[in-house]
């Protein structure tokens, strides 16, 4: 029997992926700074999905993961680092930073291991190491009550964890941190909404519009960055929401436009936002519209790049990890 498809996936990941491009053109707000922990909560919801398989064969998942995250991380990495070079030896003037002046190979490990290439790409390693992180509890994940249970100790637990990660060896101060520190937390919640998601699904489906508002109402009144439970309020919110436009809203275009948010993550930036800002620059403002037109730029622009990179069978397994 086929499964269901998930259409508030869909809606959650394109909703995400839009929220990053207006990060990265600073139009920031309270709301947006719940987009990455979207992503590693989907990816923990998914992950439960099929985790009897993934149990008993371990050695291929984490396998699949270096496909579908670490190739497409160092494939990518490495192209950012060239144009980088290129761009600062001979057009100068359309970059913000100068990095790669002094070329040497500490500066180069550096980069793809500390501080990142680029600010999207922090998310594939981090949740590569989350799925690594947590192969001892592979098996226990298929139980709603120790899921519950175990994000709610790695909640509490982890100002003191982050304390141990710090003083490991290659772990603390680089991007391996992010998946202990951020990543973990939100996957697990993931987990324990896919468990319990026969007990909220009923009510997002049919209140998840009434049920955001007031929630994105709240939150704009008492959010506070760094607090936890007004982020985990905010995932909620864009969750009911995802429910109720998945149920109500179901179309093979949200479908196709969410199978291409992954590439649009990893591609919009840094050019496709340098262009958009070389496109905009002469009007110099920050009318909301024009910012949304900024966005939808980026988005779909980056969209058409992803879908030219799908039709060359290498361009897709090494730059979007797709078979």
């Amino acid at each position: 029997m086929e499964r269901e498809h998930k259409y508030f996936i869909d809606y959650l990941r394109i909703a995400v992926c839009f929220m990053v491009v207006l990060i990265h053109i600073k139009a920031n707000s309270f709301i947006t700074s719940i987009a990455v922990p979207i992503f590693f909560m989907i990816s923990g919801y998914l992950f439960v999905e099929k985790v009897d398989t993934y149990s008993t064969n371990k050695r291929k998942f984490v396998l699949q993961r270096v496909e579908r995250l670490l190739i497409p991380y160092f494939a990518i990495s490495a192209v950012m680092i060239v144009l980088s070079i290129l761009f600062e030896k001979f057009l100068p003037h359309l970059i913000d930073t100068q990095e790669f002046q002094t070329i040497s190979l500490s500066l180069i490990l550096n980069k793809l291991f500390v501080e990142g290439v680029s600010g999207q790409l922090y998310f594939l390693i981090s949740l590569f190491f989350v799925y690594i992180f947590l192969i001892p509890t592979y098996s226990w994940l298929k139980n709603k009550y120790f899921s519950l249970f175990f994000f709610l100790l790695y909640i509490v637990s982890q100002p003191y964890l982050r304390q141990v990660y710090v003083n490991i060896p290659l772990v603390g101060d680089t991007l391996i941190l992010n998946a202990p520190d951020v990543g973990i937390k939100f996957f697990l919640f993931g987990a324990v909404i896919h468990h319990f998601e026969d007990k909220i699904k009923p009510l997002f489906e049919k209140q998840g519009f009434s049920i955001f508002l007031v929630l994105i109402l709240v939150m704009s009144i008492i959010y506070h960055k760094g607090v936890i439970i007004f982020s985990l309020i905010l995932i909620i919110a864009f969750l009911a929401l995802a429910y109720f436009l998945g149920k109500n809203y179901k179309s093979t275009k949200i479908r196709f436009i969410s199978g291409l948010t992954y590439g649009i993550y990893l591609f919009h930036l840094p050019y496709f936002v340098k262009l958009s800002e070389l496109l905009f620059s002469p009007l110099n403002s920050h009318h909301p519209v024009l910012i949304l037109a900024k966005a939808l730029i980026i988005f779909f622009s980056s969209a058409i790049f992803v879908m030219l990179l799908r039709k060359n069978a290498l361009s897709k397994k090494l730059f979007l990890g797709e078979k």
